[in-house]
């Protein structure tokens, strides 16, 4: 379901693969001027509000852009899912480093 929610009530997966955030103003820039092209995938949290599962860089960026709200495509999932979910985002994009790569996977084999 896609839906458009406010980033206040939108929450970084606090165990996301992804630690350095690089280029965030540049992706601002590129979202200011051409718009958010995909949305940001996020599961609902116990406590009523979401939960980043990919998209976390387009998040910031449009924090920095000061927006109120953004596209978002909401899916049911427990933690592990959407853990996997933005494991698999972020290594097709390359965006991890190698270390958080290696990290990540053997933290989701133990």
């Amino acid at each position: 379901m896609y839906k458009k929610i406010e980033l206040s009530q939108i929450s970084p997966n606090p165990k996301n693969a992804r630690k350095t955030f690089n280029d965030i103003q540049r992706l601002a820039d590129s979202i200011a001027s051409v718009g958010l092209q995909q949305p940001i995938v996020v599961c609902p949290s116990e406590e009523g509000k979401y939960v980043i599962v990919a998209g976390e860089r387009r998040f910031r960026a449009c924090q920095l852009l000061k927006w109120h709200d953004v596209d978002c495509r909401v899916e049911e999932c427990d933690s592990e899912t959407a853990e996997l979910a933005g494991l698999v985002e972020n290594i097709e994009r390359q965006n991890l480093t190698a270390k958080e790569k290696k990290d990540k996977i053997l933290e989701l084999r133990s």
